[in-house]
């Protein structure tokens, strides 16, 4: 079974706006994979209609089945993360190695205080 893991370069995983988020996508799959897409996203969920958007993608070359490489998003200054009881806004970092599949994931939060925003 394919898997990837991301290591973020902040362990706490909590970045403040203007902070570049970057790490390490290593991957071991089943099939030798072409190129690694890291995505940067934010998905809100709650009583409204659920919404998803990529902040930022980057493409990293593969050429194997094993492999490991560095990725680095230039500073966000938003949206920041919430959480709340009635609506939820987490923030992630993805890797697939095809349009569809997220075969790895990692979240992050952003906002002022590294924590997110909670009502």
């Amino acid at each position: 079974m394919s898997s990837m893991t991301i290591q973020l370069d902040h362990a706490d995983a909590a970045y403040a706006p203007g902070q570049p988020i970057a790490g390490t996508v290593a991957w071991d799959l089943d099939r030798k994979a072409e190129r690694v897409v890291v995505r940067l996203v934010w998905r809100s969920t709650g009583q409204a209609d659920d919404e998803i958007g990529v902040a930022a993608k980057q493409e990293l070359d593969a050429g194997s089945r094993k492999g490991e490489g560095t990725f680095r998003f230039p500073p966000l200054q938003g949206p920041h993360g919430f959480a709340g009881k009635l609506f939820k806004a987490p923030r992630k970092v993805q890797a697939t190695t095809g349009p569809v599949s997220t075969i790895g994931q990692k979240s992050f939060t952003l906002s002022l205080t590294k924590q997110a925003v909670g009502l």
